[in-house]
């Protein structure tokens, strides 16, 4: 994500069809609608009470040992899995995963949520995580689910959350066990264009206007270009124009100077790029966004995904666009929360079923 993806508590609301996004040409893939209707395991009036159980589990990822909460249907199994990936950042991290888990163990669908690299109750160090130690523990979860025995090892999908949602496709290229991907608010643009964007969006709403914004923006692009780059120089030589903008823009508004950069192995991947890995992606993948999302470019990510699938063979991506949502679902005229789990839940049912059952000859994680 480049952002954080913050799920509010269910409130009353309505639940707002979704408007479809397609794209013209058959390599785009498939563009049937979703339903309307929740599936009647998700019906508050006509299901009965919550029935699941919960137990811990522990995920080695290379020398990293990651806890996590896996959400059972009572039912005897196997049953088919989803992994939850969290958005970036440190704070709300679980908020989403745990929301959607225990709907998935009433809809008879496991549902594994763990804590990130770092956080919690998980080992690591999030400070010194790249983009692809992120990749590699969701691969871990997965192997972990394919090898028990009350798990469908053919039927795991994944459900990711902004930055889990930029990540699970990557995901899926890399593990075979992974059946379907869900994304929702992700940003499928370069890491810097998605951190100009939400900084632009945050500067318009602070009534940063005309040639302020064009300037502070300019020296934000120039800063993120030369980070991307790995390009010291550039980023000294930058030094002098951010003190020069001292004189007469707030220096809360400006990047950092080149001896305060953050030292995350994430804000110095920005150059990071799996764009032509997920040209490989082979699994049906649903992508969900909020029309008014402040975080992430909406089009411009929607644009890069399907023309890096549509050089593919990928022949199963639905795209759909929220109106008047923002980031985390909420409508930005009524603030309240749009359901769009209902028709998340029911896209995954409709891709189990079509998926067949039982244990594949290898679930393993290809070598990168």
């Amino acid at each position: 994500m480049m952002g954080r993806f913050t799920f509010k508590l269910p409130i009353a609301g309505f639940t707002l069809a979704l408007t479809l996004a397609a794209s013209s040409g058959p390599a785009a893939g498939s563009v049937s609608a979703l339903r309307l209707l929740p599936p009647s395991c998700l019906d508050a009036e006509t299901a009965p009470a919550p029935s699941y159980r919960e137990e811990e589990l522990r995920i080695a990822s290379g020398e990293v040992t990651l806890v996590g909460r896996l959400f059972l249907p009572e039912e005897p199994g196997p049953h088919p899995a989803v992994v939850l990936l969290h958005g970036g950042g440190l704070e709300h991290l679980n908020d989403a995963p745990l929301f959607y888990a225990p709907l998935l163990a009433r809809c008879g669908v496991a549902a594994l949520v763990y804590d990130k690299r770092g956080t919690g109750a998980s080992g690591g160090r999030w400070s010194e995580a790249l983009f692809d130690d992120f990749v590699a523990d969701a691969a871990a979860a997965v192997t972990v689910l394919a090898q028990r025995e009350d798990i469908d090892a053919r039927r795991i999908g994944l459900i990711g959350f902004s930055q889990g949602g930029r990540l699970a496709p990557v995901v899926a290229v890399r593990h075979e066990a992974v059946a379907f991907v869900v994304s929702v608010s992700a940003p499928f643009t370069s890491v810097a264009e998605t951190r100009l964007y939400a900084l632009e969006q945050q500067f318009r709403r602070g009534s940063l206007t005309g040639s302020d914004l064009e300037a502070t923006l300019a020296l934000w692009k120039k800063h993120f270009a030369a980070v991307a780059a790995e390009d010291n120089a550039a980023l000294v030589a930058l030094d002098e124009e951010i003190r020069e903008a001292v004189g007469w823009l707030k220096t809360s508004l400006l990047p950092p100077s080149s001896d305060r950069l953050p030292q995350t192995p994430t804000y110095h991947s920005m150059g990071r790029d799996y764009t032509a890995e997920l040209r490989a992606l082979r699994v049906p993948m649903l992508a969900v966004y909020g029309e008014r999302d402040a975080v992430v470019p909406v089009q411009r990510s929607v644009e890069a995904l399907r023309s890096v699938l549509k050089k593919g063979s990928h022949q199963n991506l639905v795209v759909k666009i929220v109106p008047f949502a923002d980031h985390s679902f909420t409508d930005w005229t009524f603030k309240e929360r749009i359901k769009i789990e209902e028709q998340i839940v029911t896209w995954i049912l409709e891709r189990l079923a079509e998926l067949p059952s039982g244990t594949p000859a290898t679930s393993t994680t290809k070598e990168r």
